[in-house]
């Protein structure tokens, strides 16, 4: 039990630090080293990708059923294929967070709570205001790129 508990434990660690280190001022957004990778063109999102990688590895490791291993692969490669797309899919990295959701869904199989405690809400997930505030930095982006020529809309 107790190397499954070090095990959740340093997987958070490092799922905070991709997904949730840092705190955008005056609002309840988070953000971590994946969405600041992801900013290097080319490569920024498959470095990030193969660490969520080596994450689900440990999963498996942890005991993860091939089903919960299926739902963290399709998390990763939504993050994976709309971070290629420049500054939008960075934004969107902030918002979606691969690794926390990998981690809820690891936690909710390998060590539930007691059934006096069970709750469905994701403690991770941006609330309402956060999104908005997500989308318009998004659409303000794409706007932008669209201005100076990054990308075409």
């Amino acid at each position: 039990m107790t190397d499954t508990h070090d095990t959740l434990q340093r997987l958070d660690k490092l799922a905070a630090l991709l997904d949730a280190r840092w705190k955008i001022p005056g609002t309840d957004i988070r953000f971590g080293l994946d969405s600041l990778i992801g900013l290097i063109p080319g490569i920024g999102d498959a470095a990030t990708a193969l660490i969520s990688l080596y994450l689900m590895g440990e999963a498996k490791a942890a005991g993860a059923s091939n089903r919960i291993l299926g739902r963290m692969a399709v998390n990763v490669a939504v993050e994976f294929v709309v971070g290629l797309v420049p500054v939008v899919g960075d934004l969107f990295d902030i918002g979606w967070r691969a690794n926390q959701r990998n981690m809820h869904l690891l936690r909710r199989e390998i060590a539930p709570p007691p059934p006096d405690m069970v709750s469905n809400r994701n403690p991770n997930k941006t609330s309402a205001k956060g999104w908005v505030i997500l989308l318009a930095l998004m659409a303000a982006a794409a706007i932008a790129g669209n201005h100076y020529g990054w990308y075409q809309l």
